[in-house]
């Protein structure tokens, strides 16, 4: 799934997000200012949208979505780079994935989400013997696991 600069600027995201009946308008606003900020278009990831992992999380509440950027496929900008223009856009949490893959190759992906927070949650979701786990997403991480 494709959302473009203009889809995300005029009109509600497709069903790739998940029901578009509860997408937060403040999460479409942040994605689009992001991809506006960057120029690249976003690939929701399977299960990115609404459709969540787990029925309590934020995906569920129409609050976070999961997807790759353009740039980073087109290898025109790291995932490091990527995280900290992230940054910049007071979103309640964001996780970095450098093991996410789009059409087989490893491209890495970001996770953002419109959490009720005064702060932005951060963290970095890495391959550990095979399974995901969540590690702090800082300088010393990113170097370690070669995004930085």
């Amino acid at each position: 799934m494709i959302i473009t600069n203009a889809k995300l600027g005029y009109s509600i995201p497709d069903e790739s997000w998940g029901d578009k009946n509860i997408i937060s308008p403040e999460l479409v606003s942040k994605v689009d200012a992001y991809c506006r900020f960057l120029g690249t278009k976003i690939f929701v990831t399977k299960n990115g949208g609404t459709q969540g992992f787990h029925k309590a999380d934020w995906h569920w509440k129409g609050m976070a979505v999961d997807f790759i950027p353009e740039i980073l496929i087109q290898k025109r900008m790291t995932l490091f780079d990527c995280y900290i223009a992230a940054m910049r856009f007071k979103l309640g949490g964001v996780g970095v994935y450098a093991h996410w893959k789009y059409n087989g190759e490893i491209t890495g992906g970001l996770h953002f989400d419109v959490r009720p927070e005064a702060h932005t949650a951060t963290w970095f979701g890495v391959l550990i013997n095979g399974k995901q786990e969540y590690i702090a997403a800082n300088l010393e991480n990113f170097r370690k696991y070669g995004i930085a």
